[in-house]
């Protein structure tokens, strides 16, 4: 029997790797669909927004990854408990979601000066600040557990863990706290 579930992206980690990690958490089969660039262009006028990853399942199509990672998160449980542990969940994620974004802006940049700023910048500042505050918040509303909300699987330190690889590539390496290997 075919998955249930096929989600379509490029060939890589980026914008899916978090909901793969969702469906492997929950122990769901899907079909991972990965295409190569040159196809992207025969399919990017059949997607809803021009952008992957997509997510289809039942004859519906959702599109945009942190839209399609609260979904899956929800449908198998794993979002927390309630609504205000799912909250701070999505505050984890959106959180993750910006250190994402100020990361492909040193990778993807062309100006070496300017990636060097950022970088430092980066570095200095945005990430210890941020992974600090995540800190404080999952030995807040983790229990002193290793996760996000409560005492059980809740989909951000997945995220985070993919978060702190990227930092690696950027050949970041600070010291202390439960984010770092």
């Amino acid at each position: 029997m075919p998955a249930r579930y096929r989600l379509t992206y490029f060939n890589g980690r980026a914008r899916a790797e978090l909901i793969r990690l969702i469906f492997h958490t929950a122990g769901e089969e899907f079909e991972d669909n990965r295409i190569d660039t040159g196809s992207w262009g025969q399919l990017k006028p059949n997607t809803p927004f021009g952008a992957l990853p997509i997510l289809e399942f039942d004859g519906l199509a959702l599109a945009q990854s942190l839209a399609i990672a609260r979904f899956l998160a929800r449908e198998f449980g794993i979002a927390g408990k309630g609504r205000y542990e799912e909250a701070v969940v999505d505050s984890i994620v959106d959180t993750a979601n910006d250190i994402l974004g100020d990361i492909i802006k040193i990778i993807f940049n062309e100006d070496d000066k300017l990636k060097k700023e950022n970088q430092k910048k980066f570095v200095e500042n945005i990430l210890p600040f941020t992974l600090n505050s995540l800190e404080n918040i999952f030995h807040k509303h983790g229990k002193g557990q290793s996760y996000a909300v409560g005492n059980d699987v809740s989909s951000p330190i997945r995220r985070i863990s993919w978060l702190h690889v990227k930092a690696k590539r950027l050949e970041i390496n600070p010291t202390g706290g439960p984010f770092y290997v």
